[in-house]
Order: structure tokens, then sequence, then C-alpha cells
């Protein structure tokens, strides 16, 4: 019952109240509630279901659920309960009750945790639909999640020696996931998820702390992975052979903090960097020279890019950093794109999606939050 009454439940069409109760939530296997309420909310059913809120607790509370001890989930859903004020309900009799909390959830689900603060985050989807989200922190370690059931995948990695400051993900031709993940000790690692093992020895070289990190797979099916550091140059990286491609790009009188990488409709590969020096620098990879001049809008450093080529195969940039401004740049023409969306806080993160039923948008992280706003088209 525990383990499969949910699965069945949503297979009938009925995971409901009866099942999303709080006297039954704190026995259940999480990862299985998890999948089986995403099957639901795929069909649409669940914005009108009476056990949504208690649902939305639950996904916040559940990371640290322990399937030997019903009465401690018990009073852990009752304490994220009465912070999103929501009644206790019969279920406090279980356990202890959270009567009153003073602080606020966020509409976010909790997957797990790092013993230190999250640094760095990326996803990918593998060749079998699972997608994935992979994590580094300040406490030396690389984790995977599985972003279906909520759950880790595997032991932490680990091998960093100091805090891991940047992490990228590439799919392989032959469909093997990598993760590429830098750091404080000035080392980029490269990681089999299939099998949480490191591929070959660290990537070297680097006199100052790893800061960005991008992948890309060319046409001709070779990986790369492009590295910014706190030594001012940006470093491009054979993943099959751990070699470097050529020498450094230089051009910054710091540091290089915010790196992306993309594949034109043409063929080309660029990298777009950004640094502490306001410019975004266009670097052709195959030859290792800039693309024309540095983009100069910005009027403080550049915390954040991200690279898209959209489905009309126009291929942009997107921008941002310490002035608060995100800034949309079409890298065919090196010409700005649309208005500049401006911030009430700097943006630090940047990542963009291609909904498939809807608009390209950027999403964009700030140290008040996250916003989505739709990219503009030239």
């Amino acid at each position: 019952m525990r383990r499969h009454a949910v699965e069945h439940a949503a297979a009938g069409g009925v995971l409901d109240e009866r099942f999303i109760s709080r006297e039954f939530l704190p026995y259940v296997d999480a990862g299985r509630l998890r999948a089986a309420t995403r099957s639901v909310e795929s069909g649409g059913r669940e914005n009108s279901a009476p056990w949504r809120d208690l649902l939305r607790v639950w996904r916040q509370a559940a990371h640290s659920w322990d399937w030997d001890c019903p009465l401690a989930n018990s009073g852990t859903l009752s304490l994220f309960s009465a912070c999103a004020g929501l009644p206790r309900g019969p279920a406090a009799e279980l356990g202890w009750a959270g009567d009153w909390a003073s602080w606020r959830l966020g509409r976010g689900e909790l997957l797990g945790a790092h013993t230190g603060s999250v640094e760095a985050v990326a996803g990918v989807v593998l060749p079998d639909g699972r997608a994935l989200a992979i994590t580094g922190g300040t406490d030396k370690t690389v984790r995977v999640w599985d972003l279906m059931t909520g759950l880790p995948v595997g032991e932490p990695l680990t091998g960093h020696t100091d805090s891991v400051e940047a992490v990228a993900t590439v799919v392989l031709p032959d469909g093997s996931p990598l993760a590429v993940t830098g750091g404080h000790d000035k080392t980029v690692r490269v990681w089999d998820l299939a099998t949480g093992l490191p591929v070959g020895e660290p990537l070297t070289g680097h006199t100052g702390q790893v800061l960005a990190v991008a992948g890309v797979v060319l046409p001709d099916g070779r990986a790369l992975a492009v590295t910014g550091n706190f030594d001012g140059t940006v470093r491009v990286w054979d993943l099959a052979t751990g070699l470097p491609v050529g020498e450094p790009l230089t051009g910054r009188t710091r540091w290089a903090e915010a790196v992306a990488a993309v594949v034109l409709p043409d063929g080309r590969a660029l990298a777009v960097t950004g640094g502490d020096d306001g410019m975004v620098r266009v670097w052709d990879l195959a030859t290792g020279l800039p693309v024309g001049e540095p983009l100069t809008a910005h009027t403080g450093e550049v915390w954040a890019v991200a690279a898209v080529v959209l489905p009309d195969g126009c291929a942009l940039a997107v921008t941002g950093g310490d002035d608060g401004m995100v800034r949309v740049w079409d890298l065919t023409t090196a010409l700005p794109v649309g208005d500049v969306l401006l911030l009430d806080a700097p943006a630090t993160g940047l990542a963009t999606a291609i909904p498939i039923d809807g608009p390209p948008v950027a999403v964009i992280a700030t140290h008040q939050g996250l916003a989505v706003a739709r990219l503009p088209t030239r």
C-alpha cells in the first residue's frame, strides 16, 4: 500500500483527496508519489483538485522524508503546512504539531540539499526521456537529481578539492550524457552521468578559479567544453581527448565569469563570454579569433550569458549583469534585438527555453528571485 497505492490510483484516474491526505501522506513512497502526481498534472486535472495546496506543501517537505519514521514525516508536513497557512487537520495527533511558523514558503519544489550552498546548476534530457538536474556547491560535491521523482541519482560525485562554481552538460552523438564542472580548485572535471564516474583526468591549465563552463557538440561530432576563469582567459577543451583546443582566448583585464556556446545553422560554433569589463565578446571556436568588435552596452560587470538558435534560424545571445539590464543580441549581425529589460536587481544567471507550444523565453535569476521574459525576435 505504501509503495504502490498512489500509482494504481493515478492509473485509475482516482488519485484525489483519499490518497493526498494528511493521514496517508506521511507513509507514502515520496519518489512514486512525485511521479504519479506529475502524470496527473500532465492531464491538466490538478488545477481544480481540492488537495492541490496540500500536495504543493508536501513537495516542499518531502525532500527530508524518512521511510522508516512516518511520525517524523507527519511532524514535518504539519510544520510546513503551518508555514503555508494551511489548517493542521487530523494528522496532528500522529506526531509533532506545527501550530505556528513565521517563514514564507516559495512555490518551488525542494529536491534535496548539499551540505553547503549551491553555486551552480544545469539540466539535461537523456535519450530515454529522463530529465536530470546537476548541481555543484561549496561542499565540493556534484549531485545529480531525477526531476521526475525528485530523488538523487547515485552517490554525490566527488573529486573537486574546493567549491564547485560552474556546471554544464553535453549529450554526445552516441547518446552518452556528460557533466562538465569547474571550481575554486582551478580544475575542470568531466563526469559520465550514466555511471557517475569521472571521464579521464581533470583538465588543468587555468591559473585561477574556474567561474563558468559551457558545453557544445560540433557538427562533426566533436564535443567541446568552454571555460571562463578568474585569470581572465577563456579556454576550449576537446572532451574526447581532454586536451586544450588552440591557445586561450584572451581579451579581458581581470576575469571571465560568464560563458555560453552555440552552433549556428551554417555550422559555425561560437562562444559568447562576459566579465568584469562590462563587454560581451563573441569567439569563433574553429579559429579561436574574436567575431567582430565587443558588444559594449552594459554599464557594469556581465555576470550571465546564454545563447540560443530559434526555430526560424535566428541565433541570439542574451546577456545580463550588475547594471540590472538584460539585453538580447543577434549573433549574425552583432546588433541589439528588441528593447532592454530593466530589473530591480542585478541578473546573476540566465537560461533560455523553447517550449513546444509557446514562444521562446529567457529565465533570469536575480538575488530577489526568478523572472521569465519572452525573447524578442528580429
